[in-house]
């Protein structure tokens, strides 16, 4: 068995651990800093899959942003590719290591553990799940498989299970090929991050581009018969020739769960602000970690992109002996769905009441620009606040342009604590080609407010 010795030991290589091991680097270069990564690439924009798969990116390699010789050459990051950590021992410092390839195994000494191994695609317990033409997709492998099966089998018909926002955002890739499509959604509406009034106005979006939408539904079973997939759903059967399953995800924490570390929410492993966890030098950041939400002031496992960079920078300047820290997220995020911009931040009016505020919502419709000025969309805004005090718990925003940059203004009230009397009074940018006088934001705040 061969053995290493290192200073920090990274396992997974793609948005939070390459973050941490480039961050460990910087902050001291002469520290050995070692990446583990299980898959054939590393550090990729797992959010730009959809659009390689609908054809806008058709170069996937456009998707990496560094390579493994490149961390080596320009960062001094040893990258092993094909590689899995198979155990971690947090009180002998030690990992054991096997190449996929050559299936010999490595022990490794090291003096801090990160723990960057991300979320796996979950699958419903449904028979089927296993059959050929059955897809998920969570890794950039996935992405290529994908693709080659939409080349060389030439499917015209599609089952995506899960309306979420990877489902919404593979019908529209997938009706760009030309595939008809059939969205199947649990939940009562479409797009679960979002309440129900406003995932209406997404399942419309859908259905306006020839998506064929089943809200509200139970898969019962997957079959394979001669002429394809057959997706039992209730007393309905969907015919198709592939499937994806975009039924959410679940955190790879198995190497520390089994060692006794402490857990956060749906089987995440629990962090401070440091992105330490209960283990001494073990550290855990991205998708396989818990955040803390600024709103409730609760732990959530929210897994996002921004959130594994920002977190990967901190456990990695931590491990190098440098004291930052990140104070928690409000959960921001946006997505398209055809023409619409689908962004939201904080919390959903079901969200806030199971948190236990007394809970008050407003709804604008307004446009993206002056009335006058040629060009204009509606803007759907929907504010969640407390009702006594004013306090802003969340807000959605759908429209066919400036929805997710608005968004954003509202996560940096919901950021600082403020309320919809704050948002009211923000001294926003105007001018007839990007928003009205009154910006769709400060009307909603403003009836929100009840100034007079």
């Amino acid at each position: 068995m061969e053995h290493m010795k290192v200073d920090i030991m990274v396992a997974g290589g793609v948005a939070a651990g390459m973050s941490a091991a480039s961050q460990a680097k910087r902050v001291n270069p002469q520290l050995h800093v070692v990446v583990f990564e299980r898959g054939p690439y590393i550090s990729y924009g797992a959010c730009g899959m959809p659009y390689y798969l609908s054809g806008d990116i058709p170069d996937p390699m456009r998707l990496i942003a560094l390579t493994p010789e490149e961390a080596h050459q320009k960062r001094g990051i040893s990258v092993y590719t094909q590689h899995e950590v198979l155990d971690v021992d947090p009180d002998a410092h030690t990992a054991l290591v096997r190449d996929l390839l050559s299936n010999r195994e490595i022990l490794v000494e090291w003096e801090k553990f990160i723990l960057a191994t991300g979320a796996r695609a979950w699958t419903p317990p449904v028979k089927g799940m296993d059959l050929p033409g059955v897809f998920v997709l969570r890794t950039l492998s996935h992405a290529l498989e994908f693709q080659q099966f939409l080349n060389s089998q030439r499917p015209r018909r599609a089952v995506i299970l899960g309306g979420g926002p990877v489902g919404c955002e593979m019908a529209e890739a997938l009706k760009k090929r030309g595939l008809d499509v059939v969205v199947v959604e649990f939940l009562e509406e479409i797009m679960n991050t979002i309440d129900a009034d406003m995932g209406a106005l997404v399942h419309e979006e859908l259905r306006r581009n020839g998506v064929g939408v089943r809200t509200h539904r139970r898969v019962e079973r997957v079959e394979r018969t001669r002429d394809g997939l057959h997706v039992i759903i209730g007393e309905e059967v969907v015919n198709c020739d592939m499937i994806l399953v975009a039924t959410g995800v679940k955190p790879n924490t198995e190497l520390l769960t089994k060692k006794g570390v402490a857990e956060g929410p749906a089987g995440s492993v629990d962090v401070d602000e440091y992105m330490c966890t209960s283990f001494e030098h073990v550290f855990a950041c991205g998708d396989c970690a818990d955040a803390l939400d600024l709103v409730t002031g609760k732990k959530v496992y929210v897994p996002l992109g921004t959130t594994a960079n920002k977190q990967g920078r901190v456990a990695g300047a931590v491990a190098a002996g440098v004291e930052v820290s990140f104070p928690g997220i409000v959960q921001t995020a946006a997505v398209k769905v055809f023409d619409l911009e689908v962004a939201r931040t904080g919390l959903s009016e079901r969200q806030a009441r199971e948190a236990g505020f007394d809970v008050d919502t407003v709804q604008v419709r307004s446009r993206s620009r002056a009335g006058y000025y040629p060009g204009g969309t509606p803007v759907h805004v929907k504010l969640i606040y407390e009702k006594n005090t004013g306090k802003l718990l969340g807000g959605q925003v759908i429209s066919r342009e400036g929805a997710a940059k608005r968004v954003d203004v509202i996560a940096a009230v919901l950021y600082f604590g403020g309320t919809v009397k704050d948002l009211y009074n923000l001294d926003l940018s105007y001018a007839p080609p990007f928003a009205p006088v009154y910006d769709p934001l400060i009307l909603a705040a403003r009836r929100a407010y009840r100034w007079k």
